[in-house]
């Protein structure tokens, strides 16, 4: 349903319409939008220049919001699988340009054509980044859908080891690459613990099974994972752990470090 008031007029060969104010509500989404579009009457696609406010929604409605046709399969996919719950708050859009443009797509970090972004608050969130390791939960993050890409940074918990920072996004998902960043910090064994849940567990479990660690940590962590259509890349896993002051056994070997 709708409420509020439009006003169009000719204008040359086509039509303009314009509001101050109208709001657009259905059970799952409240949106209100102020702006106008110019429809040229030449078969050319219209010209939009529109804000909105959306009132708080759950993180599963995104997933009726992706452009397909621009979209690899395996972009809409991750997308999908790793977006897995939480609410957004706080959402705000903008779209301005010309939508023979469309996606208006950023180059040198400089706006194109037009601009489509929408920012949002995420509470709650969790975000699973591949399908065999713990998900990130408890996310509280910014996140920013902009031109054909989007990011997310924030914090979070992952298998109970404290994310104080992370920043995950695909700059582009006509040729995806997911780039993940992030840096923790808590006690050994709830490293130890996520390793245990990890995919590591099946190749090493002897090993960290093994393994006793308690005392202060840090790491940083990053990925590179493509989803090209065309012979993606090799996925790219790095990262480093400092332990300060800690213990650590084996007991296979009664080892004590």
């Amino acid at each position: 349903t709708a409420d509020g008031e439009a006003v169009a007029w000719r204008d040359g060969n086509g039509w303009s319409v314009q509001t101050p104010g109208l709001a657009l509500l259905n059970p799952d989404l409240q949106v209100k939008v102020r702006g106008g579009m110019g429809f040229p009457g030449d078969g050319t696609r219209p010209r939009i220049d529109l804000a909105a406010d959306l009132g708080d929604a759950q993180v599963s409605l995104a997933h009726g919001f992706w452009v397909h046709h621009l979209m690899p399969k395996t972009t809409v996919q991750w997308l999908d699988a790793a977006l897995r719950g939480g609410s957004l708050h706080d959402i705000h859009a903008v779209v301005t340009g010309d939508l023979d443009d469309w996606p208006f797509r950023t180059e040198g970090g400089r706006h194109g054509a037009g601009v489509f972004r929408v920012d949002a608050r995420m509470r709650g969130g969790v975000l699973k980044f591949q399908p065999d390791w713990p998900a990130a939960e408890n996310l509280e993050a910014d996140i920013r859908f902009e031109a054909d890409g989007f990011t997310v940074a924030g914090s979070s918990r992952i298998a109970g080891v404290p994310v104080s920072a992370f920043k995950a996004g695909i700059a582009r998902f006509g040729r995806a690459e997911l780039t993940v960043d992030a840096a923790a910090a808590g006690d050994a064994r709830e490293f130890l613990g996520m390793l245990r849940a990890s995919p590591l567990q099946k190749t090493y479990g002897a090993t960290l099974d093994n393994l006793r660690v308690a005392g202060p940590a840090q790491a940083q962590f990053h990925m590179l994972l493509p989803f090209h259509h065309d012979r993606p890349p090799p996925h790219e896993l790095g990262g480093d752990v400092v332990l300060s002051g800690a213990t650590l056994r084996e007991e296979r070997w009664k080892l004590a470090f």
